[in-house]
């Protein structure tokens, strides 16, 4: 069976979606090695395009190189008709470029069409065969609810590296002491939040630990390492790191934006406190927050560093509140998720048409 994945990816807009298919892909071959797939992106990044490859999956180049989500439904459209093995074919999309015109074209090329959404209803159609939204935030989207169409909603689908399962690592135990805490907003953080952060943490009192996780595509890099080297507490900076969860269960705390992220430390069980970086990841910080499965710094359009700062000292001093956290996380959030999607998937392509 052929399966194609539309995502795009770059140090620009992020390699949320990119990782999120590798993951989901990884357990669909995993699940059945006779699963073939292909992804299909734009020609954004060679870097992101040579990590899919690595993976050893197949990536059908897309025309556009405009590093934002806007895509050209001609240029989609004409690749998709001639690449897609269509009437036999499943199409998984994972991007926000699809809107309502464009699902509705797809739709009528494949045989099974998943769609894997965050924040836009208006364009998960009846027609579609599965949606899936992994966010907190997703039962208060509001779906329309179709007889035929499998809807999976809510982060006991959260689509995670493998790394995140339940049985790739140890329990994690809240110690009385937060000492170690890490800071990471992306391998690109456009908007430079992790310098910010690290400058807001020269203002709390303790022998703090920060481990700074980023990519070396950021431009700001070096301002982050002068960051490190002026900070009162001791600031190590890495980059290209692989195995993220064995990095956050060494920690007391995390700093993370309310993403993907922060879905995998509370699958860990590690505690953090998040804040809304673009307005894709508001609904589900805000869901977060009224779950109380994290502390919610706020959104960052509306920053206020004072509130943030004394929020950060409270869950610092707070051990009995940092373990409360880590336990309402773990029983929200389930780190097999991309492994129920990937069967779930497996298993409505079996059906007969």
């Amino acid at each position: 069976m052929n399966l194609y994945i539309r995502c795009d990816g770059s140090p620009v807009i992020g390699l949320g979606h990119v990782i999120r298919m590798m993951a989901l892909a990884r357990q669909i071959v995993t699940t059945d090695s006779g699963s073939h797939i292909y992804f299909m992106m734009r020609d954004l990044s060679e870097s992101v395009k040579q990590m899919v490859k690595k993976e050893g999956f197949e990536v059908l180049t897309i025309p556009g190189s405009e590093d934002t989500y806007t895509v050209n439904p001609d240029a989609e459209l004409d690749v998709i008709c001639r690449l897609a093995d269509s009437n036999k074919s499943v199409m998984i999309i994972d991007h926000y470029g699809y809107g309502l015109s464009l699902v509705y074209s797809v739709r009528a090329l494949f045989k099974t069409l998943v769609l894997i959404d965050d924040y836009q209803p208006d364009r998960c159609i009846k027609e579609i065969d599965m949606l899936v939204n992994p966010n907190f935030s997703a039962e208060t989207v509001g779906y329309p609810k179709y007889k035929d169409q499998l809807q999976l909603l809510g982060p006991q689908y959260s689509i995670l590296r493998e790394q995140f399962a339940s049985s790739s690592h140890p329990p994690y135990f809240v110690r009385n002491q937060c000492e170690n805490i890490l800071i990471c907003f992306g391998g690109s953080d456009t908007m430079n939040i992790t310098a910010s952060i690290l400058k807001l943490f020269n203002q709390l009192e303790g022998n703090l630990t920060l481990t700074v996780i980023t990519g070396s595509e950021n431009h700001d890099i070096e301002m982050i390492r002068r960051g490190a080297e002026q900070s009162r507490h001791l600031v190590i900076v890495k980059t290209h790191v692989n195995n993220m969860a064995e990095k956050f269960l060494r920690q007391d705390l995390l700093v993370l934006p309310s993403s993907t992220m922060a879905l995998e430390a509370m699958a860990l069980g590690v505690p953090c406190a998040v804040l809304s970086c673009e307005d894709n990841q508001l609904p589900g910080g805000l869901a977060m927050k009224e779950l109380e499965t994290t502390v919610y710094l706020g959104d960052y359009k509306y920053v206020n560093w004072d509130v943030i700062r004394r929020t950060l000292q409270m869950v610092i001093r707070d051990a009995e509140l940092r373990g409360k956290l880590s336990v309402r996380a773990k029983e929200r959030v389930n780190g097999d998720g991309a492994q129920i999607v990937a069967e779930a998937i497996l298993k409505l392509c079996s059906r007969p048409t």
